[in-house]
Parts: C-alpha cells; structure tokens; sequence
C-alpha cells in the first residue's frame, strides 16, 4: 500500500501529464526524483525544469 507522500506524488505527476505543460522526460525524470528515498534538493528540481524540451543541456 503506497504512503501519503507517494500517494501526493503520483496525484502531482499525473496532472502535470494531464495537463501536457511539461514532456514526457521531464516527467520521468521528476518520478525519479520523488520516488529514489532521499529527500530532492532544489537544484536537482532546478536541473529538471532547466532542460531543453526534448534533449540534454548543450
């Protein structure tokens, strides 16, 4: 049974696809933010949102 934190989780990250603001690997990449253990930084969200859509930072 997922706790309240991943039950949050997976509520926010299935609006952000809902709502189809943010592709599919900036997604992904944020559910491995949320769902590694470890409490994110902001950087790693920073570093998240910062991506080009759809490639890596050049």
């Amino acid at each position: 049974m997922a706790n309240l934190q991943q039950k949050i989780a997976e509520k926010f990250l299935s609006t952000l696809a809902e709502q189809g603001d943010l592709d599919v690997e900036k997604i992904a990449a944020l559910r491995q933010l949320l769902e590694r253990g470890k409490k994110p930084k902001a950087e790693e969200f920073v570093s998240v949102f910062k991506r080009p859509v759809g490639g890596e930072v050049k």
